[in-house]
């Protein structure tokens, strides 16, 4: 579920508006998050990733165990519109 970004909480400046979004992902816990498969950064923060809409999935932080593929996907993909220029905040779950 999409939610807008609270006035409270200050936005970075954006360096490409034209190009670029922010990006807010709220997860349960502390989590890599990836953006059309590429590492953006981790949860709980602003990430200034590519506008337009993205496919968006979220990995664990550390090491896989022996056996897994890394990254270790926490969830299926999700499909999130990241606005040019402005930011979207949106809650994914960890399975």
């Amino acid at each position: 579920s999409s939610a807008p970004a609270t006035a409270s909480e200050p936005l970075p400046v954006i360096k490409r508006p034209k190009d670029m979004g922010l990006l807010w992902v709220d997860a349960a816990s502390p989590v890599r998050v990836y953006v059309q498969g590429l590492e953006a950064g981790e949860s709980g923060a602003y990430l200034e990733v590519p506008c337009g809409l993205k496919n968006v999935r979220l990995a664990r932080r550390d090491l896989p165990p022996p056996g897994h593929s890394f990254p270790m996907w926490l969830g299926k993909a999700e499909s999130v519109l990241v606005p040019c220029g402005a930011a979207n905040r949106v809650k994914m779950s960890v399975e």
